[in-house]
C-alpha cells in the first residue's frame, strides 16, 4: 500500500506539473501583445505559366516571427517560415493580387504587407541590337567593341559571333579574339541577351581581314625562338609573362629571317625607369642584320626618333619631341616598306622618313638604360 501510495503522489505531482507549465506558457503567449512589423518590398514574378515567385523581406518582432501567411486575392493560399513563397495555382488569363501577413508565436499579425502586388507579365521584349560594332587588330588578335543595347528589365550580356558561330559570351561592351589565322576575312557580329533568356537580333556585321602573319611573340611560353645579340634578356611577370631585357648600356634581341624586306612589326611596350640619362631608348630595330647595321624606331632621349645604324656609325632620319611616362603601357608599331619608314605610337603616326642603306634584315627590340617590358611582339606582311 505504501508503495502504491507514494506512486499515486509522483503521479500527481508530475501531472501538477505538467498543468503549470502549460498554464505558464499559455499566460507568456497571453503576455506577448506586440505584433511583428508588416513584410515590405513583396515582388511577385510571373516564372512560368501558372507560377509565380514571391519574395519579400523580413519582419522584425520582440520574440521572433513564427511564419507568414500569404494571400491571393483576398484568400489565403499557404503559410512559409521562409521569405519566399511559390504560387503554382495560378489562374490563365488572370492578375493575381498579393499580400503576406507575419505572424509571432502568440499568434500576433502584421496586419498586411504594407503593399498589395500585382503579378508582372513575363519578360518577352528582347534588349535593344548593339550597336556600332567595331573591329581593329591588335597583336596577333582581333579586337571587337561596340555601344551598348538598353533592356526592361535587366540587360545580362553578349553574344559573339564570328561567321555566325558563337565564340564567347561576355558582360562588357569589349572581346578579344586571338584564335585568328593569317590572310583570312572574318565577319563579326554581336547580339544582346537579358535575364529573361530574350536574345536580341544580331549586329551589322564587321569585316577584318588578318594580314600574312610573320611572327608573334606573347612570352608565355618564354623566348625559345629570340637570338640575344648584346646585353641580357629574360621572360618575367608583368601581370602576364613578358621580354625584359638589362639596364646596361646596350641591349638587343632579334627574331624572324634575315630575308624579310618589307613588313609591320607591332608590340606593346612598358619602362619602369630609366637607370642613367645618358641617351636612354626604348624601340623596335627593324632590317636587323647584326648590331652594327639596323634602323631604330623608338623613343630616345625625349624624342620619338628613326635612325639608320650602317657599319657602326648612326644617321637621324626624323624626330618629333615625345614625353613617355614610366609604367604606362604603349604600343610602337614599325613600318618599312622600300625607303619609307614610320613610327605610330598608340595607333597614330608620330615620324616618318626615308632612308636606301639598308635592304633586309631580322625583326628585333633595342633598350638602353631602360627597365622596360615588352609584349605582344607581331610580325606580318607589309
Amino acid at each position: 500500500m505504501k508503495t502504491r501510495s507514494h506512486g499515486k503522489t509522483t503521479y500527481k505531482a508530475l501531472v501538477l506539473g505538467l498543468v503549470a507549465a502549460m498554464l505558464m506558457s499559455a499566460q507568456a503567449s497571453a503576455s506577448d501583445a506586440t505584433a511583428p512589423t508588416a513584410p515590405s518590398g513583396l515582388t511577385a514574378y510571373e516564372t512560368a505559366a501558372g507560377t509565380v515567385e514571391l519574395g519579400w523581406n523580413a519582419s522584425e518582432d520582440d520574440t521572433g516571427v513564427d511564419h507568414y501567411a500569404v494571400f491571393r486575392d483576398c484568400s489565403q493560399i499557404g503559410t512559409t517560415s521562409a521569405t519566399a513563397y511559390t504560387d503554382s495555382g495560378v489562374p490563365a488569363s488572370a492578375d493575381g493580387y498579393y499580400y503576406v501577413l507575419a505572424y509571432d508565436a502568440a499568434n500576433n499579425d502584421s496586419g498586411g504587407s504594407g503593399a498589395c502586388v500585382t503579378t508582372l507579365a513575363p519578360d518577352v521584349t528582347p534588349p535593344s541590337v548593339p550597336g556600332s560594332v567595331a573591329a581593329a587588330l591588335q597583336g596577333k588578335s582581333v579586337r571587337l567593341s561596340w555601344a551598348a543595347s538598353t533592356d526592361d528589365p535587366k540587360l545580362a550580356g553578349y553574344k559573339v559571333y564570328r561567321d555566325n558561330v558563337q565564340v564567347a559570351v561576355v558582360s562588357g561592351t569589349q572581346y578579344t579574339d586571338t584564335s585568328i589565322d593569317s590572310s583570312t576575312t572574318y565577319a563579326y557580329t554581336v547580339a544582346a541577351y537579358d535575364d529573361s533568356g530574350n536574345v536580341s537580333a544580331a549586329s551589322a556585321p564587321v569585316a577584318m581581314t588578318t594580314p600574312h602573319y610573320l611572327h608573334f611573340s606573347n612570352f608565355e611560353s618564354g623566348a625559345g625562338d629570340w637570338s640575344v645579340v648584346t646585353g641580357t634578356w629574360k621572360v618575367v611577370n608583368d601581370g602576364s609573362r613578358v621580354y625584359n631585357s638589362g639596364t646596361t648600356f646596350d641591349n638587343s634581341s632579334s627574331v624572324g629571317s634575315a630575308s624579310w624586306t618589307d613588313y609591320t612589326v607591332e608590340t606593346r611596350v612598358k619602362v619602369n625607369g630609366w637607370s642613367s640619362t645618358n641617351s636612354p631608348n626604348a624601340g623596335i630595330r627593324v632590317r636587323f642584320a647584326d648590331k652594327d647595321n639596323y634602323y631604330f624606331l623608338g623613343y630616345k632621349n625625349g624624342s620619338l626618333t628613326l635612325y639608320r645604324r650602317v657599319a657602326g656609325a648612326n644617321t637621324g632620319l626624323g624626330s618629333k619631341a615625345y614625353t613617355l611616362q614610366t609604367g604606362e603601357w604603349y604600343t610602337f608599331k614599325a613600318v618599312v616598306q622600300g625607303t619609307s619608314l614610320k613610327l605610330y605610337v598608340n595607333g597614330t603616326l608620330e615620324v616618318s622618313g626615308t632612308d636606301n642603306k639598308l635592304a633586309a634584315g631580322k625583326a628585333g627590340l633595342d633598350n638602353r638604360f631602360a627597365d622596360a617590358r615588352y609584349d605582344d611582339f607581331t610580325v606580318w606582311d607589309g
